[in-house]
């Protein structure tokens, strides 16, 4: 987890019951937004907003082990460990020109391999079954799908909303954003690109996971300790 305010981050084990002080990052950091850990490497992605870098942790030690450069606004992360890659959102809400990309890692070297021009305020996520990036804009309420070979937008969806974060469900072949302002999750069918419809949450949502196995939606509500859940029918 990243706390902003604090600057600080924490790597706690999937068997802990709570945090220790041991579980602190050893790093640098400025502004942590985004955090993801490819579980092939052992190795976690911190992007620092006002630093323009992402910290490369070691999680067993949570020491840092690397940093990459040059990534302007760097917010929040998501990884494809089948292809060795690292995709990085982009939150440029200052320059007077935006710099709206997203920034493709490979994870073996660390280097980037390209940035991928977007709709603003990008944030990614990968469909483990096709390798495809979905960017959700909170800016625009696009959704940018990237081809993963050749890095490439191949198709764009319109939410007309505010999608905070995308959360993929690859067995279903369904996508669900969370859309702050609206106060509403989008449903995207990932074998058309279609937006299926609207759920109205009654509340700000912010950040969203889906368990595969069951279907069922986890989201943060923003600026509270409240959780929304949504469950999917079966039939």
């Amino acid at each position: 987890t990243t706390n902003a305010e604090t600057n600080a981050a924490t790597i706690v084990s999937m068997n802990a019951r709570a945090a220790t002080p041991g579980d602190m990052v050893k790093s640098k950091l400025d502004h942590p937004m985004g955090i993801a850990a490819d579980p092939t490497t052992g190795r976690a992605y911190i992007a620092n907003v006002t630093l323009d870098e992402v910290a490369v942790i070691d999680t067993a030690t949570r020491r840092e082990i690397t940093r990459i450069k040059d990534i302007y606004s760097p917010s929040f992360i998501a990884i494809d460990s089948t292809r060795h890659r690292v995709y990085i959102g982009n939150a440029d809400i200052k320059t007077k020109g935006k710099t709206n990309y997203l920034t493709v890692v490979d994870s073996r070297t660390n280097t980037i391999v390209k940035k991928i021009t977007t709709a603003a305020n990008s944030r990614p996520a990968v469909d483990a079954a096709t390798g495809k990036v979905y960017a959700a804009s909170f800016a625009t309420g696009e959704v940018a799908v990237i081809d993963p070979d050749s890095l490439t937008i191949v198709a764009r969806i319109q939410t007309g909303a505010t999608p905070n974060k995308i959360a993929i469900d690859s067995k279903r072949r369904v996508a669900y954003t969370s859309n702050l302002f609206k106060k509403t999750f989008t449903v995207i069918d990932l074998k058309t690109n279609a937006v299926v419809g609207a759920i109205p949450a009654g509340v700000g949502v912010h950040t969203l996971a889906v368990d595969e196995r069951t279907g069922t939606v986890f989201s943060t509500q923003f600026q509270s300790s409240n959780l929304t859940v949504l469950s999917v029918k079966r039939g």
